[in-house]
C-alpha cells in the first residue's frame, strides 16, 4: 500500500521550468509532460531545495492567477507526496492541493 505523507510549505517561486517534454518510462511507453513552476523551500538543516510542479496542478491549486507570480514571491503550498511500494509498478507522486500567496513584501531579489 502507497504512503501518503502530508506536507505544507513556505517556498519561494523561482520561476517556470522547460516548457515540458517527454521520455520512456520503464515499460517503454512514452509519457509526455507540461511547463512546471519551480519553488524553492528550506529543509529541516536550512539547506534549499527545488521542487518543480507541473503546470496544470500549479494552476488548479490555485485561486490566483498564477503567471502573474514574480521571482522571489512567497507561497504557501499544501499537499501531499505518494509515495509507492518498494517493487510496485507503480510511480511515486506530489499532489498539490492548495498554494495561497503569501506578503508580498517578503520578497527576496530575484534570480
Amino acid at each position: 500500500m502507497a504512503q501518503r505523507i502530508p506536507f505544507t510549505l513556505d517556498a519561494e517561486y523561482r520561476g517556470r521550468q522547460a516548457e515540458g517534454g517527454e521520455f520512456l518510462n520503464d515499460a517503454g511507453e512514452t509519457v509526455q509532460f507540461g511547463p512546471a513552476y519551480k519553488f524553492e523551500y528550506d529543509l529541516p538543516d536550512g539547506e534549499p531545495e527545488v521542487l518543480a510542479l507541473r503546470e496544470g496542478a500549479v494552476d488548479k491549486a490555485a485561486d490566483f492567477d498564477v503567471t502573474e507570480l514574480k521571482k522571489g514571491e512567497r507561497v504557501e503550498l499544501v499537499g501531499e507526496c505518494v509515495m509507492a511500494d518498494r517493487n510496485s509498478d507503480r510511480s511515486s507522486f506530489t499532489r498539490l492541493y492548495t498554494i495561497r500567496r503569501k506578503s508580498a513584501g517578503n520578497l527576496r531579489a530575484a534570480s
